[in-house]
């Protein structure tokens, strides 16, 4: 019988969790086993309040179906989400893992955060003769960025090297923007600034380097650069960014491992990191074939943004301007035949029952449960042709034309409007 795996995450972190899934799937490849990608989305109400709705997707999940979850809980932003998600898991005392975050009763596997950043930073000293380096890191108290910033105090306190206080931010989020306004203020004094920046991820590094180029600053002549991570872009930027590899594709082999292990002994696991040197903290100069490619490339970026546009306003315009729901349901249908460039040969879109009899039928009284409830099928599209409509229960997940042999990765996507989830795609 094909076994099933849970993974439970967030869709902000895309490449990461992508990296992850790879792992995942070598891992899955020949043992007949389907994994099931939840994950959703974190936004803002229009009173920029933020709206959490779509955890909820991780409610209608009926878990007793899979052999094994994995919680990349490091993406949860709701802590209320992912206690009630682990508290639910054990008791029903289903073999689990966790990624990052240490959570009781489960298997645990984490990046060593310490040993590569820690080398790095010993590098820009010992190799580049920096004296002056800043710490720009994420979000104070967070486990990986203080062992981050750990590794950066020991590696100065053994240099005899001076914290200064006006160099290290201890507090943002992992975002480009937090490093581009905190390099704009690391830069603004000519005078005093810093010889190096040591970023507790790639991402805040991007930041700090854009903010570099506000200043015309050289990067790695007049300020040296670094990261954590070893994202795609990281090898692909211009300049190359020097970062710490974290292994995250070992890290997805190693949670299956530990899901179908024989003994099922709940177990902690160090994955090692390591330093990779590139050209923005000066041991690169020329062009690499994976930096020509991604310039040209590049090129290409604006006429896919411009398409991925146009798809939105006509997939809008099915939902928004059809008053009848008999013609919306065909013109959804033939709509997504034809175009679904973005969304692969192989997909459907689920709504609950309720919310098509709440539109259908005057007076229906519409229940906001997604536990066990019957699902619509508007579209199901497979290999690009179109299948009939059907009724599912949330815990079925996929309409029947949509299971494979072999083993597979289904992505599920809340559909989520307000506060209410009505459905997946």
């Amino acid at each position: 019988m094909k076994r099933r795996i849970a993974v439970l995450g967030n869709g902000w972190a895309f490449e990461f969790s992508n990296s992850i899934l790879e792992g995942i799937k070598k891992a899955s490849d020949g043992i007949d086993t389907d994994v099931f990608y939840f994950t959703c989305y974190r936004f803002h109400n229009p009173d920029k309040s933020i709206n959490t709705t779509g955890y909820r997707c991780f409610d209608f999940i009926d878990y007793t179906q899979f052999d094994g979850i994995i919680l990349l809980s490091n993406l949860f932003e709701d802590d209320q989400a992912l206690f009630r998600v682990s508290e639910k898991i054990k008791q029903l005392k289903i073999p689990a893992v966790s990624l990052v975050r240490k959570i009781d009763g489960f298997s645990f596997i984490h990046v060593d955060n310490f040993i590569g950043y820690y080398q790095l930073i010993n590098h820009l000293i010992e190799k580049h003769n920096v004296k002056k380096l800043a710490f720009v890191g994420g979000i104070k108290n967070d486990v990986q960025s203080e062992e981050r910033y750990n590794a950066y105090k020991k590696a100065l306190a053994e240099h005899n090297l001076p914290e200064d206080e006006h160099f290290v931010v201890r507090n943002t989020d992992w975002s480009f923007k937090a490093g581009y306004e905190e390099g704009l203020k690391l830069f603004s004094d000519r005078n005093n600034f810093p010889d190096a920046v040591v970023c507790s991820n790639d991402v805040i590094a991007f930041g700090v380097i854009r903010a570099a180029y506000d200043y015309n600053l050289m990067i790695p002549k007049d300020v040296k650069i670094v990261g954590f991570d070893n994202l795609k872009m990281a090898e692909r930027a211009l300049p190359s960014l020097s970062t710490v590899n974290t292994n995250s594709e070992e890290m997805g082999i190693k949670e299956v491992e530990l899901l179908f292990s024989k003994d099922r002994e709940i177990k902690d696991i160090t994955i090692n990191s390591e330093p990779v040197f590139r050209q923005t903290c000066g041991c690169a100069s020329e062009l690499t074939h994976e930096q020509h490619l991604h310039s040209i490339k590049s090129l290409l970026v604006q006429d896919e943004e411009e398409r991925f546009s146009t798809h939105l306003r006509h997939t809008e315009g099915i939902f928004i301007n059809d008053d009848n729901f008999h013609m919306f349901w065909e013109g959804c249908q033939n709509f997504f035949v034809t175009r679904h460039e973005f969304e692969g040969d192989n997909f459907a879109i689920m709504v609950k029952k309720d919310l098509v009899n709440s539109i259908i039928y005057d007076g229906y009284e519409y229940n906001d449960s997604i536990k066990n409830c019957d699902l619509q099928v508007l579209v199901s599209i497979k290999d690009g042709e179109k299948y009939k409509p059907s009724i599912i229960k949330t815990g079925e997940l996929l309409p029947p034309e949509l299971e494979a042999e072999g083993s597979n990765i289904f992505l599920i996507i809340p559909l989520v409007y307000k506060e209410n989830v009505y459905g997946y795609y």
